[in-house]
């Protein structure tokens, strides 16, 4: 009886060490403060666990802090935009994209999303088509690799990309692959094993200390990023399984989408791949030149074939970095 007593006491004083670091030093709106506060104080067991599974704060401000890139390049732009649109000073490419100033406005100024006007779109709404091309465009990579997905099967097609990788690496290109941590949960280190062998870099994003038990549920990395020489960009809903391009039985055919980007739209997922690559990582990758290139194709905003009409590809990347 004594030990359950005394049990009780430690998770007592636990929850209230909890409840004081939410008030004073896990600043958060008052909505999540008061909320947290109460899971703290009537479920004083239970709600300790809720806590370590879910509400740790790892806000952008603090997961980005003082990032090279994140904390000059990219708010600059932002800035700069920003204040042109606010002085009638904005110069678009396409003057119909005037009509959704107000929205590139909310972007600029809610979520620090500055627009790019120089792109080419591809859409996907099949994973072989979108894995097919995605091979392709490694087969011709000449400098580097990234690749960033939340989720990564050990199948066949999960060998066929690491199949892939390996062989260009081999080559002497810069592979850099980042996975969730919580997404590929059990996935063995035993499937990156040759493309780390061949010189490839594979890195877990927000990983645990301890092997197979990682208490941070919340803030994963949903994010499906590829980045060919800086060139080219993938980005969309399709994860690294065969249930993705429709071999899984159970589920059937996958209907998702999936963008193959061109022009400086490419930039902004190179910066969010090497953001999140630094982040994750002891030894940081620097910001060289030769990851933003000058794109070679003078596009425009605009996708024009999409089934919604003529629907801006800004709008479209935008919803899925969100993902």
């Amino acid at each position: 009886m004594e030990f359950y007593s005394n049990v009780h006491t430690a998770f007592f004083l636990i929850n209230m060490l909890l409840v004081m670091f939410i008030i004073f030093l896990d600043r958060r709106e008052a909505a999540v403060t008061w909320s947290w506060l109460i899971v703290l104080l009537f479920l004083p067991v239970l709600g300790f666990f809720l806590y370590l599974l879910f509400g740790q704060n790892v806000s952008g401000g603090r997961w980005y802090k003082n990032h090279p890139d994140v904390s000059h390049r990219i708010p600059e732009l932002v800035k700069d935009q920003t204040r042109r649109i606010e002085q009638e000073q904005f110069v678009y490419k396409d003057p119909s994209v005037f009509r959704y100033q107000d929205l590139i406005y909310m972007n600029l100024t809610a979520n620090g999303s500055p627009l790019t006007q120089d792109n080419r779109v591809e859409i996907f709404t099949d994973g072989q088509d979108k894995f097919k091309k995605l091979l392709e465009c490694i087969e011709e990579a000449k400098d580097h690799i990234h690749l960033l997905y939340y989720k990564v099967r050990n199948d066949t097609l999960g060998h066929q990309i690491l199949k892939a990788l390996t062989a260009k690496a081999k080559e002497g290109v810069k592979v850099r692959f980042l996975y969730d941590d919580i997404g590929c949960y059990g996935l063995s280190g035993v499937f990156f094993k040759e493309l780390k062998e061949a010189g490839g870099e594979v890195v877990s994003f927000f990983s645990s200390a301890v092997p197979f038990l990682n208490l941070r549920m919340n803030y994963r990395n949903h994010r499906k990023i590829a980045v060919i020489d800086g060139k080219i960009g993938f980005i969309g809903g399709f994860n690294i399984g065969k249930e993705y391009i429709g071999l899984d039985p159970k589920i059937g055919h996958w209907r998702d989408t999936h963008l193959k980007l061109t022009g400086g739209a490419v930039h902004m997922l190179q910066a969010i791949f090497l953001t999140d690559w630094n982040q994750s990582r002891k030894h940081r990758t620097s910001f060289e030149p030769r990851y933003y290139p000058v794109p070679e194709l003078q596009g425009k905003p605009w996708y024009r074939s999409s089934p919604a009409g003529r629907m801006p590809s800004w709008i479209i990347l935008k919803t899925l970095l969100s993902r």
